[in-house]
């Protein structure tokens, strides 16, 4: 089975907890966290605590570079219990420090090994966060698509919904994705070699779930839980299982002509995966904005009220984001 090929890896506190999901539906997974996170209430047997780090206070680029570092020590932990697994799914906040610190090293780490292919789930900030969670998203943005052999990346969007539910909602669709094969209709297949080339192609991959293919059709883009695609028509593929004929061309005419399709009949759900779409350049950009609006007021609130210190700190994280050029970093999707 396919699902017996694949480790999540869950870093920081919102990585374990979508993990632990998995684990309930019997993956195998890994939680990797710092010391005084509390990670006691997740079912993931394999923990990877770093016991000489307290926390890295929402410093991603502190998480970065511990993990590089000791990136020996954090493979050697993570390589024992990924060794028989084809396919590594990182999962982790894109506005937290560990998370979107460490996850990112440690998929850049392992997509170079030989044998592994990897994949990432991040969970994007809402709009309504924190100024140093949209920079630490806006920076994890531009680290995962400087990643040169990054497959499928899910970035589930927290501005549709509350955490809990949007990560229950992402572990229900990503195991149904990985079953699609126990389907079988004399009308069409999908077999696991169609969900690895689904799964495996570099990009931005989307999931949806409906009762029927009606609302499959009508729904699939006002309601999904990630965050939302470019306008540029660019498809690789997209995968398809209804439990009702549709004209799935319907889709072609929202979202692009992919490379191929893969279509399977069942008579309980209808379900819809696209892959290989570009990076949300469109989200970086909003994340951009949000930025520089909310500058000025914290910044006004730091020379009120706050040390020097913390001041130089945000500077430097802003600062960072001057002169980046998003066609620059987003060109190669």
């Amino acid at each position: 089975m396919l699902k017996d090929k694949i480790c999540f890896i869950g870093v920081g506190q919102a990585g374990g907890n979508i993990v632990d999901l998995f684990t309930d539906l019997g993956y195998d997974s890994i939680v990797v966290n710092t010391q005084n996170s509390d990670s006691s209430y997740l079912n993931v047997t394999n923990k990877y605590i770093i016991e000489e780090v307290s926390g890295f206070g929402h410093n991603r680029e502190k998480a970065k570079e511990y993990a590089y570092k000791h990136k020996e020590i954090i493979l050697k932990q993570i390589n024992s219990s990924i060794q028989d697994k084809e396919i590594v799914i990182v999962v982790f906040s894109a506005g937290g420090g560990t998370g979107s610190g460490i996850g990112t090293v440690i998929s850049d780490l392992l997509s170079n090994k030989d044998n592994k292919e990897v994949c990432i789930v991040s969970a994007m900030p809402s709009y309504k966060e924190a100024l140093n969670i949209q920079v630490n998203a806006y920076k994890c943005l531009v680290d995962i698509s400087n990643l040169k052999k990054i497959n499928s990346v899910f970035l589930i969007d927290n501005n549709k919904g509350d955490i809990i539910s949007l990560n229950k909602k992402f572990a229900d669709l990503f195991d149904t994705f990985i079953k699609m094969s126990e389907i079988s209709s004399i009308k069409g297949n999908v077999d696991d070699a169609e969900i690895k080339e689904l799964l495996l192609t570099r990009g931005c991959s989307v999931l949806y779930k409906a009762d029927n293919a009606d609302k499959l059709l009508e729904e699939y883009h006002e309601n999904n839980i990630f965050v939302d695609i470019e306008n540029d028509r660019k498809i690789v593929y997209m995968g398809l299982s209804t439990n009702s004929l549709i004209d799935y061309t319907y889709f072609y005419d929202k979202v692009g002509i992919p490379l191929d399709t893969f279509i399977n009949i069942n008579d309980k759900f209808s379900f819809l995966i696209l892959s290989g779409l570009s990076f949300p350049k469109l989200r970086a950009e909003k994340i951009l904005s949000l930025i520089n609006d909310r500058r000025k007021d914290v910044e006004e609130a730091i020379n009120n009220s706050i040390s020097d210190s913390i001041q130089d700190r945000l500077e430097w994280n802003v600062r960072a984001n001057k002169g980046v050029l998003l066609e620059d970093i987003f060109r190669k999707y």
